[in-house]
């Protein structure tokens, strides 16, 4: 199970690779494409849901002391309560989002394309099925 200092790692990681993938749906002229790229960003839009939940749940858990001056401790449990909040209302709107894709998804796999595979100078001959010469049936 990953450590919470590889969490920071992992969502710059994250973060890179959906940047990567919006450049390159920028540049993405094949419509096949698209439905195996809104499965991917179904499963992770279902993982920020589940993040965002955990980081929810880390707050709602907090029992304090929190750090700083002992008087503010009940403004920044406050603070806390609102933080875990925001974040699992965040994840409740994420859950929506991912109903929304996941219904594309749905509606696109119902798009026929017509695909032709393109002839490269690659490609291996035919092989014959029969010889000329084998007349035995």
């Amino acid at each position: 199970m990953p450590r919470s200092t590889e969490a920071v790692g992992y969502a710059d990681a994250a973060a890179d690779a959906l940047r990567d993938l919006a450049a390159a749906v920028s540049q993405c002229d094949a419509p096949e494409d698209v439905y195996p790229i809104l499965g991917e960003l179904c499963r992770v839009l279902a993982s920020i849901e589940q993040t965002l939940h955990q980081f929810g749940a880390l707050h709602d858990a907090r029992q304090g002391p929190f750090p700083g001056p002992a008087g503010g401790q009940r403004s920044r449990r406050a603070a806390s309560y609102q933080v875990a909040w925001e974040l699992h209302r965040a994840a409740e709107m994420t859950h929506q989002i991912t109903t929304v894709v996941e219904r594309a998804h749905e509606v696109q796999a119902s798009i026929t394309y017509d695909v032709h595979p393109v002839p490269t100078a690659y490609r291996s001959p035919t092989p014959l099925t029969r010889q000329a010469t084998d007349l035995s049936l």
